[in-house]
């Protein structure tokens, strides 16, 4: 792996930052990125590949890409949007914020896993999720998904988790097609 890049503070305390990575690993990327020290204000800008992931996973050929933003207010609130791709068949789309003071979540998902049946051979096709996960101040977490596909797995999932009691409660419709093939 080699990196390469630029880090720079002016004398109104403020950082600028550049870098490059590569090699023959695979791994590979661009980012930069700048953050005010007064007021906390972050922003960070990538995109990213990883070659071969079937040396990690070896169902998964290809190159996983990420391409993305990231960036904190002066209300210490994060917000991030990153999207995948590539060859390897992971595809998707992610929205958040963190507030880091109320610890107040949220990501919205849009995803594709495209040839499940590398993990599970009678199951041919890809699975989506489109949905929404979120935290609120009050320690309570509520989740919103709906799943679909080829590989004949759909349905509609509606969580709720209580950090403080531990209570939890899922709703679901949930349909899984060709039951046979297992």
């Amino acid at each position: 792996i080699t990196a390469r890049g630029q880090a720079e503070r002016t004398a109104a305390r403020e950082w600028r930052v550049t870098a490059n990575t590569g090699g023959t690993v695979g791994i590979n990327g661009d980012f930069d990125g700048t953050y005010e020290e007064e007021t906390g204000i972050a922003d960070l800008n990538f995109d990213a590949a990883f070659e071969r992931l079937e040396r990690l996973v070896p169902q998964l050929v290809g190159t996983v890409t990420a391409r993305g933003t990231a960036s904190r207010s002066e209300e210490s609130v994060w917000q991030a949007s990153v999207e995948t791709g590539g060859t390897a068949g992971v595809q998707g789309q992610f929205d958040g914020s963190f507030d880091q003071v109320s610890g107040a979540a949220e990501l919205d998902l849009d995803a594709v896993f495209e040839g499940l049946e590398r993990f599970v051979p009678q199951l041919q096709g890809n699975v989506s999720a489109r949905g929404r996960v979120e935290r609120s101040e009050e320690l309570t977490w509520t989740a919103s998904l709906d799943t679909g596909g080829s590989a004949g797995i759909s349905g509609n999932f509606d969580g709720r988790f209580e950090e403080p009691t531990g209570a939890a409660s899922l709703d679901l419709d949930a349909n899984f097609e060709r039951l046979q093939r297992l």
